[in-house]
């Protein structure tokens, strides 16, 4: 279990962009390393689906909770950014139905 903690954290901190305060995250039930004030739809994307290409069609849609006060819910819009405080929730979705 250890050892699957640790290989998630190298992981995770591949994927932490550089500067800002390090916080930790939810997306999609899984806890992340984020260093910075503000996360983008694209690295949401990331997160909860390394290695997903893009594809025609396909669409992702990225909500929150438990986020800064005065916007503890909402969606990320694709090409935007939110401001991020430890221990927010992230549901990113994948699909390509319309």
């Amino acid at each position: 279990m250890a050892e699957d903690r640790n290989e998630r954290d190298r992981v995770d901190e591949g994927a932490i962009p550089g500067g800002g305060e390090v916080r930790t995250i939810v997306v999609n039930g899984r806890e992340h390393r984020f260093a910075g004030d503000r996360i983008g739809h694209g690295e949401l994307a990331g997160l909860a689906y390394p290695g997903l290409g893009e594809r025609e069609g396909r669409a992702l849609v990225a909500s929150f909770g438990a986020g800064p006060v005065g916007r503890e819910r909402g969606v990320v819009a694709h090409g935007g950014k939110v401001e991020v405080v430890e221990g927010q929730r992230f549901d990113v979705c994948v699909t390509d139905r319309s």
